[in-house]
Formats: C-alpha cells, structure tokens, sequence
C-alpha cells in the first residue's frame, strides 16, 4: 500500500494566507522560534536543449500552471523540491516544499488537473517517488515507485513505466491496480503513451548479444499484453506520439510508424526531433537543425516543409505551433506551414521554458532569464499576444516561504547563533542570527548577498561553517560551483566576521588567487585576539597546460580588526580524485598557534603545529604515517596534549596517541576495538556518527550507530584504550536510529536523535531496494525540533525550527551501566514486505539528554 498522510515523508506545505505555525505538542517547550526567509521559486534548468521536454511545468485546463523547482538546502539536508501552483491571475493557488534528501533532486513529469490537484513524477536522490497533491495543495498520497515515466490512463487511473516495469494506480488512493514486467534492462529515453481507447503503450530498451534494441509493447487497460515489437537500435529512441491509427516510434534517426493494431509497420521517415499535432487526426511534425516538416499520417510524405532553424522550445497550440527560434519567437499555421509572426526577443535575456494555450487571445508563457551556467534562477510569468507575437505583460514572480537549514552553536551565555544559506535568485544569500537562550527572541538577524564575484561568476549554493570566539563571530562559505565538477569558472572563499552582541558586520574579506577555480573552504578558527584561520583548497592552472591536475591548498591567518592577510603558507599538489581539490584542512588553535592534521605536500607528517606570529612550522609529528590518512582524526586539544587517532589499515582496530603540544612527542599509544563497535552487520547498519564531546576529566564522549541502533561511546582519557558503550533509545525492525549531534549547554548535555522509517519503501510495487542508507529527512543541527502533526508523523513548517525544552522534563535519562549490543531482530529483511507496525512513526526527532553537573550514571565520569 501507498504511504498516507501522517507517516514519515517530510512535508510541508505552506497556504500564503496561513497562520503561524502553532507550538509543537509533545514535551514541554519553553519556547520555540522559527526560521525561515521568502524568495521567488528559482528555475535551476540550464540544460536548454531540452527544455522542450520539461516536465516540471504544468498547465491545468483551468489555466492554472504548475512550476516544480530543486531548492538547494544545505547542511546535510541535500535537496527540496519546491512547488507552487499559480492561477491565471500570477496569483499563488497554493506552495510548499518537500523532499529534503541527500542528493540532488529532478522532476520528470507535472500532471495538474483542472480541480486544483496535481501529480509528480520527482527522483530525489536515489529513490524515485510519485506525489499526489490535494486541491488545497495537501498532499492526499505518495509512493516510493520505480518509474521514468507518468500519464493519465484514464479519470480514475495513473499508469508509470520504468525501464522494466509497468504500473496502474488507483488515482485517489495510490494504490496499485496491477503490475506488469517488461523484461528489458536500459532506459534510453524510451516512454509511455495512452491512447483513447486507454490502451497503454510502453517502450524501453534491452541490449541483446551486445547490440541495442528498442522494445514497444501495447497493453489494454487491465494489464493484458496485446502485442510487442521490437526495433534494432544504433542509439537512443522512444515513443514520439500516437495516432488514431499509429503509434510513431523514434529509432536512432528514423521515425517509424506503426498500425495500434499489431505493432506492424506502416511507414518510416529520416527525423531527429518529432511533435505531436492536436486535432482529430494528429500527424508528426519533425524539427531539423534547417527546417521543420509535417508529415502526412497516412504515407509519412511531408505535406509541408518551412525553413527555420536553432529551434528551442516548440509546442502545438490550437492549430499552430508556437516556437523560440534563436533569439526570436515564432508562430506557424499548421495546415500550411505559413510563419504567422517572427518576433524578435527585446533583450534576448530570456529562455524559454514552457507555452499554455490560448486564452482572450494571450498565450501564458513561462521562461527563466537566460544563463548556460548553473545558477538559480527566477521564473518569469509573460503573456504573449496570440495574434502578433507581442508580450503584452510580464506577471511579478511571487515570493515563496524558504526553508533555512541551519547550523547552531552556543556562545557563552547560552545564547543560541545560527548560520545558514538559502538559495536567492542569482546569488546565494548569508543568514546570520542570534537567539536569546531564556526568551527564544531573535536578538538581532544579518542577511547578505554573497555577491562576491559578480554577476559573471557561477556559484552553487555550498555548505558555510561558523565559529565564535569572545565577542566574535566568524563565518566562511566557499563561492564555487561544484568542486567535482570537470570546467570550474571564477571562485574563492567568503569569509566575514560579526559581532556577537549587535550583529554588526565587522568585516569581510574574499580569498582568491586569479588562477583558482573549483574551491573547498575549512571551518575557520579563532584565537583569543580575534584573528581567523582557515583552510583553502583550490583547483589552480597548471603548468603546461592543458594538465587539470593540479591544485593548492593554503592557510591563512587574517587579522582579527580589519580582515588583512596577515600570513599564508601554501602548498602545491598534484593528482586530483576525480577533478576535485583535496579536502582542507582544519584548523585548531592553541593560544596563538594553528594546530593542522596532515598530510603535506612532499613531507609524511601527519600533525603539524605552526607558529602563530609568521607562520613557520613549529614541529612535525610522523605518527600514524604508516596509516591511511582518510582514518585520521583530532578528537580533542586541551591545554598541553592532542588526542589523535587513526586506524590500523590490516587489523581495523582504532588507535589513539597522546601528542605533546610543546614538542611534537608521543606520549602514549593505544589500541582499540574498531569504532564505532566489535561488529556491524553491514556497511549501512553504522553509517550515522556524531562529532567528539570532550568531558571534563578528558574522556570523549560521541554519538554513534550499531546496527541501525544509536548508541554513546565514551573513550577514556588515561592511555588504556577503554571504550565504553551504551545503546542510548530502544529498537525497533522499522526505525533506523543514530545520534548525530552532540552538544553543551548551560543546562547539560544535548544530542540529536535521528530516527527514519526502515520499512516505508520495502512495500509491494516499491523499488525493493535496501532503505537505511536513503533518509526521508535530513539530521540538521542539535537544536533542530520537529513537531508531530495529528497523525503523528513528522512535518516541517517552513524554516528552522529551534526550541528549549522545559528544564523540569529531563525525556531520557543516561543509561545505567552499558548494555548488550542487539542486532537487528531475526527475520527481518531488506526486501521485506511487512508494514510497519504504527506507521514506523517516531514521536520525537529530537530527543534531549541531561548531564547535571552534580550527578554521574552510565559510566558517565566528570
């Protein structure tokens, strides 16, 4: 069965007349504060070549139109998909977001109905999943479902293929009528078609004895499998549209005709793009780089041929065929091919992305301002003149709640700061505030534009990091687009510092070298006079070109008044892991010195402490250097002694030494079990893991995952390789669990307690594939709340919701003593069908553990 209202898909959508989000129920809160900013919906579509092919864009008969966007989101959130449905007037019908997996997210199809509902088609990370939304923009079902491809099979049904698989679905309720396999293996474009009659036709591609075929199969609407042909291939095809009699399929750059009879052919013509008319007897329209032709249905003979060429988006309406040609917009009649109108674009600033149909003789179309790189963009609502091509309005873009995932730290009132980035048209904007720890009032709130390089660089919307020292606030964010990808334009670091108590930019400094590109940035470190150190690793022009291997990576100490380069030591590497920078490197401080764990250029050393004063390296330490350096890790610097540890490559146990600030000297080594426990079941079962808590005696405290379980591991501080550990929540064969995020507070300890639904895609028609590594929700920060909604599963409102719980509900206790480690309960299996006893709903996301300084249990010292 479909998954219903209330289980564990993150959702949230947002009316515009709504009212504020009501307090969470559940534990008592003191108070909560929301957080979110409003930006247009932002068209991130810049592979123009297809734009024809768009589905995240919908008209409703009504003349309502659907826009389905990624919203970049950060800090482990990965990617939402952001939805709104405008009336005709520009006005919103009704918005909201969801998604929020890791990975990115794509829409391929947008069904919206006349009475308000929609349906999508999204790929969001690895799963694909079909979303149905209520009239009032609820969303009345989803399922997680193998599919490429979605129509309308009739009032009352659904169809989805994939490459291998075709599926009916009841529309009201999304459960699945009947399934069928279409025993073939590649997705070479391919797709599904319905005909009048509801027949369903369905084309996917099968490599046999290493050559390519292209198999069309006719289904009527019970599931019946009327016949199949099959088309050898030199490249990709698909179904290119679909007749009273034909049914036309694009092989490689032939169109071939085909009687809906028996799959028999007709006719076959040379074509590279094909259209669709409308009318009763709709026949092929075939679009070539010169020229544009119609084809008599009957003989696949060109009726008419018209010269025209660099064709973008193209589609039939009543009667002609409305096209961007270049950098002009065209109209031809139908029937004879004639260019109604052949208007040039004013500015030619434009693309665009979708035509409606005509209405009071305007034609609404939907564009995005014109760019070949990948930067957010907003859409632009015209309506064009049906008679002469003229645009006769452009409709404001409508400004959208935005979720903004944060980051929080305390300072030292217990006040909580929060950094984020949200994703604004063109540049990506900084948001910085300050939450009072009593109140939950926003003391002050800063929001920039990171604007940096100008309008001609392209800049993804990238994870920042933040840290406080005093009354200083240190931000940095790396302007780049992706570091893996293979051409990087313009980039550099972003780093700024505020003050604490008004909010104040003090300054903010950008670091970039002419020749740097693709740039990954460190958290930045603050001693106590307020000087920032960072790490910068950069993609940089090689010597001889066209080598692409190459990159640095530099530390910087800026001054803490004025952002001036004080030093930098820089260090030129070869030998790019898939065209990215190497990872930099962070940066702790001890009094005024920067403590860096290695590797370094042409030298072994794993740890290295430079001097504060110029940069000179202070001593090198070279233990661990027969270890991988992906193991290594700092856990913590007190006031004379690095904890460092790494893992033993042959026996996979964990070893930790004891470094002396001073010298650079092992002071003891010892041996572990491996982290984060003895065994795992698999891989996934201990993906989770949370940062490094140093007690107060030294010992170090982190939150980890065993066997889908969260679990506390506590590494004691005396040389002797002890690790303690509790299972810290209770089990369950349906919840994946991990601790994620540890912090200190002026009232204990906090952690953040993820919990996802480990059964809602093992379900009859699902994918089968094996979920724990696919979360329905991001872990966000330790001061993340989610609330329960009346069914009890988990919805967001908009933004980032932070709260403090009441200091007389302690919700769960340090456990007494470690307990046995529990695998997962027998029987249980990735391709399990069972449902979820209780929807595998979890009531709290977010649970709250106390360390009262007076008290000790689980093994807990200090």
């Amino acid at each position: 069965m479909p998954v219903a209202k209330g289980s564990t898909l993150l959702v949230a959508f947002v009316m515009v007349t709504a009212a504020p989000t009501a307090p969470a129920s559940g534990p008592p809160v003191l108070w909560r504060s929301d957080w979110y900013t409003t930006a247009p919906l932002t068209l991130n579509h810049n592979d123009l070549s297809v734009r024809d092919r768009l589905g995240s864009i919908g008209f409703a008969a009504n003349r309502d139109v659907v826009l389905t966007a990624p919203s970049r989101q950060m800090f482990g959130s990965g990617d939402y998909l952001q939805v709104v449905r405008l009336r005709p007037d520009g006005s919103v019908r009704w918005a909201g977001t969801f998604g929020e997996y890791a990975g990115s997210a794509h829409v391929s199809a947008t069904l919206a109905d006349a009475d308000g509902s929609a349906t999508i088609l999204a790929r969001v990370g690895e799963p694909t999943m079909i979303v149905r939304f209520a009239p009032n923009g609820d969303y009345s079902w989803y399922r997680f479902l193998s599919a490429a491809w979605v129509a309308r099979a009739s009032a009352t049904r659904l169809a989805a293929a994939s490459c291998r698989q075709l599926s009916v679905l009841d529309a009201a309720s999304g459960n699945i009528v009947w399934q069928r396999p279409l025993g073939t293996s590649e997705c070479v474009r391919n797709g599904l078609l319905v005909d009048a009659e509801g027949n369903l036709y369905v084309a996917s591609g099968l490599r046999r004895d290493g050559l390519l075929r292209i198999r069309l199969a006719k289904f009527d609407a019970t599931g019946n499998e009327l016949w199949h042909v099959e088309r050898a291939a030199a490249e990709a095809g698909g179904l290119a549209g679909i007749g009273p009699s034909l049914v036309y399929l694009a092989v490689s750059d032939e169109l071939e005709a085909l009687r809906i009879s028996d799959g028999s052919p007709a006719w076959s013509a040379p074509s590279r793009r094909v259209l669709m008319g409308a009318g009763t007897n709709p026949e092929p329209i075939v679009i070539e780089p010169q020229s544009i032709t119609r084809l008599d249905a009957d003989t696949g003979k060109p009726r008419w041929t018209t010269p025209l060429s660099d064709v973008g988006l193209a589609r039939v309406v009543t009667g002609s065929l409305l096209l961007e040609c270049g950098t002009r917009r065209c109209r031809l009649d139908l029937e004879s091919g004639f260019i109604v109108w052949d208007v040039p674009d004013e500015t030619g600033d434009r693309a665009w992305l979708a035509f409606g149909d005509p209405y009071t003789n305007t034609v609404r179309a939907i564009a995005r301002p014109y760019s070949s790189a990948s930067v957010a963009a907003p859409y632009l609502d015209y309506r064009i003149d049906f008679e002469n091509g003229q645009i006769v309005a452009q409709l404001p873009a409508v400004e959208l709640p935005q979720g903004v995932d944060s980051t929080s730290a305390l300072d030292a009132d217990g006040d909580v700061m929060e950094f984020a980035l949200s994703q604004q048209p063109t540049y990506p904007a900084l948001h910085l505030r300050r939450v009072h720890a009593t109140t939950g009032a926003t003391l002050w709130e800063q929001r920039s534009l990171l604007d940096d390089l100008g309008p001609e660089a392209s800049v993804e919307l990238q994870q920042g990091s933040m840290a406080t020292a005093g009354d200083q606030i240190a931000v940095v964010v790396p302007l780049s687009n992706y570091p893996w990808s293979s051409s990087c334009g313009p980039a550099g670091a972003h780093v700024a510092t505020y003050d604490r108590i008004s909010g104040a930019l003090r300054w903010k400094r950008l670091l970039r070298d002419p020749d740097q590109s693709c740039t990954e940035v460190s958290s930045p470190a603050l001693d106590v006079k307020g000087n920032v150190f960072v790490s910068v690793a950069a993609r940089v022009a090689c010597d001889p070109a066209p080598r692409t291997d190459c990159q640095r990576r530099s530390l910087y100490k800026l001054g803490g008044l004025d952002g001036d380069v004080i030093w930098r030591v820089d260090e030129d590497l070869q030998g790019l892991e898939y065209g990215s920078p190497s990872d930099p490197k962070d940066v702790h401080i001890v009094g005024d010195d920067p403590v860096v764990m290695g590797p370094f250029a042409a030298e072994s050393a794993t740890l290295r402490r430079y001097s504060g004063s110029d940069g000179s390296v202070r001593w090198s330490s070279f233990e661990f250097a027969d270890t991988h350096d992906q193991s290594w890790m700092i856990e913590r610097i007190d006031e004379g002694h690095v904890i460092f540890r790494a893992r033993d490559a042959a026996s996979g146990e964990r070893i930790t030494a004891k470094i002396d600030l001073m010298t650079g000297a092992t002071l003891w080594r010892a041996t572990s079990d491996p982290s984060p426990a003895p065994s795992c079941e698999s891989y996934d079962s201990c993906l989770l893991g949370s940062n490094a808590m140093v007690m107060p005696d030294g010992d170090v405290l982190r939150g980890i995952q065993l066997n889908w379980m969260p679990w506390l591991s506590l590494e004691r501080n005396d040389g002797s390789g002890i690790i303690e550990r509790w299972q810290a929540s209770p089990g369950s064969a349906h919840i994946d669990s991990g601790i994620t995020r540890i912090l200190r507070d002026p009232d204990g300890l906090r952690a953040t307690l993820r919990r996802a639904s480990a059964a809602s895609r093992n379900e009859p028609g699902g994918d089968g594939r094996c979920p724990h590594g696919a979360s329905p929700w991001s872990t966000g920060a330790a001061w993340r709340h989610f609330r329960p909604d009346a069914g009890g599963g988990l919805v967001r409102s908009a933004g980032t919701a932070i709260g403090r719980p009441d200091a007389r509900d302690e919700f769960f206790r340090w456990l007494v003593g470690p307990t046995h480690q529990r695998s997962r309960p027998a029987g249980y299996d990735c391709g399990s069908t069972r449902k979820p006893q209780g929807g595998g709903r979890d009531r709290h996301s977010r649970i709250a553990w106390r360390e009262p300084a007076d008290h000790r249990e689980g093994g807990i010292r200090g």
